[in-house]
Parts: C-alpha cells; structure tokens; sequence
C-alpha cells in the first residue's frame, strides 16, 4: 500500500488503466477521464452503471439519489448488509473512493429535485438517468431532469 500512496495521480492513472489499451484509444482514454458523469440514481439501473465507468477510467462523477439501501435491495444492488440504512449516492461514493482515490465524486443525498438540477448539470456532461419513478415525485424529477439536460444539450442515457 505504501508503494500506492507514492504514486502521483498520473502515474496511479497511466498504471490503472494500463490494461486499456488495445480496447479504448488513447483520445477515447482521455475523454473518459475528463468527461463528467451526471449519475440521477444509484439503484439498481444507476448504480449498475457506476462501477463498470470508474473501473474503465472515468474520474469525474456526480451521484443523485435520495433512497437508503434496503434489505430488499441487496438481492439486485451493489450493496452488503453493511450498507442498509446508508444513502445509496454517499456509499457508491464511498466504494469508487475505494477503487480509485483521486476519482472526484459530487454527492446529492436529496437525488433530483426538480428546483436545483439545473444548476448541478453542465455542458459537456453526460447524464445516465436512472429515476426511479414508481411515485409521481419520481416523474417529476425525471421531467425535470431531461428538461435541465436539454436546455444544454446534453447526451442522457
């Protein structure tokens, strides 16, 4: 671990990502890195998302979601029984940290609220939207977070 915590964030980069090349171009490497991942929930869609984009090179990442984990989620989440109760964006935030510790991850433990997601979104993001909408908040939060993305052109998957 010691041999870890000498590296510089470039060096820890060139090294995690070594076993990229040959499957994502060097450009393609670098916009991973520089890219801004907008992640609206980190449920099972969301959060399914996550990991695969931090462990590929992604560096810069906001988390939205306003739920704890539930027991009942652990059957088709990334998350352990350690984690029951915790907000689902603070622990993915805590387990890419624990992948990748120079990864800058914005955390909104009150997900996408429709009056302050305009202002979390900016040009160049790419936002995966995961709301859970099984209640009418949810649909409005959806709404509302398509409409922020489209007043900047946003890409949303």
């Amino acid at each position: 671990m010691t041999e870890l915590a000498a590296l510089s964030h470039d060096d820890f980069y060139a090294q995690f990502t070594e076993r990229n090349r040959g499957l994502i171009s060097e450009h393609h490497q670098n916009l991973l890195r520089r890219t801004r991942f907008v992640v609206a929930g980190c449920g099972s869609t969301g959060g399914a998302c996550v990991m695969p984009l931090v462990r590929s090179g992604a560096e810069r990442l906001v988390l939205l979601d306003p739920g704890d984990y539930e027991l009942n989620n652990l059957n088709r989440q990334e998350a352990t029984v350690a984690e029951v109760g915790n907000n689902k964006a603070r622990a993915t935030a805590d387990r890419v940290r624990a992948v990748n510790p120079f990864i800058e991850v914005e955390v909104f433990e009150d997900g996408v609220d429709p009056d302050s997601i305009p202002a979390r979104l900016s040009a160049g993001d790419v936002v995966i939207d995961a709301v859970d909408v099984t209640t009418d908040a949810g649909v409005r939060a959806k709404y509302a977070l398509h409409q922020a993305a489209c007043a900047l052109r946003l890409k949303v998957l």
